[in-house]
């Protein structure tokens, strides 16, 4: 933020720079050497999430509004949902 004030002078004559990324959330470098921090175990918990939500959907789908059977599953999404 532009508030006329000079920024202080870091400590150390190193950079590096940070990419943030979708596949990859960051990939940091220093010019010489990079690093990767992998997000597979967080996709992966993502990807069953979607897949158990759209198998109870599913399942709710063919219960009529209001039964008892709809209502037992849409209390298991709203159970999952809150994890």
């Amino acid at each position: 933020m532009e508030d006329g004030r000079e920024p202080p002078v870091a400590p150390g004559g190193n950079m590096a720079g940070i990419d943030l990324g979708e596949i990859q959330p960051a990939a940091v470098s220093d010019g010489q050497e990079t690093v990767l921090f992998s997000a597979r175990e967080l996709r992966s918990v993502k990807q069953y999430g979607h897949k158990r939500r759209a198998e109870l959907q599913r399942l709710q789908a063919s219960k009529k509004k209001g039964s008892r059977t709809w209502k037992k599953l849409q209390h298991r999404k709203g159970r999952f949902a809150a994890q």
